[in-house]
């Protein structure tokens, strides 16, 4: 039997974030999968879309909005949310990924 429950995909090269993150939303029942870099994070959306994408604000090989770009071409009505813990991307990039994003979390559960 398939597992039926939501699937959230995390994209967070930060290990201690995205470990925290996803104990927190199986606690809530969801499956999680986590990725800490964007092309395998790419690949896991084509091959098995998860019902949401939770992103860091910046992915070490998908700068800027690349990334968010990059899940929109592959899967046009998977939501995307960028986590913001308070640290936002230097540059104009942040600018970017704020005004891309579908969604923003500005905080982490603890």
């Amino acid at each position: 039997m398939s597992d039926r429950r939501p699937r959230i995909l995390i994209v967070d090269p930060d290990v201690d974030a995205s470990t925290a993150l996803a104990l927190h939303l199986e606690r809530k029942g969801y499956c999680v999968l986590r990725r800490s870099l964007g092309a395998d994070a790419l690949e896991q959306i084509a091959e098995d879309c998860p019902n949401l994408v939770v992103s860091a604000p910046e992915i070490p090989d998908y700068p800027g909005i690349e990334f968010l770009d990059a899940v929109e071409r592959i899967s046009p009505t998977t939501p995307v949310v960028v986590r913001y813990g308070g640290k936002l991307p230097p540059k104009l990039a942040a600018r970017e990924i704020l005004a891309e994003a579908r969604y923003l979390l500005n905080a982490v559960p603890h």
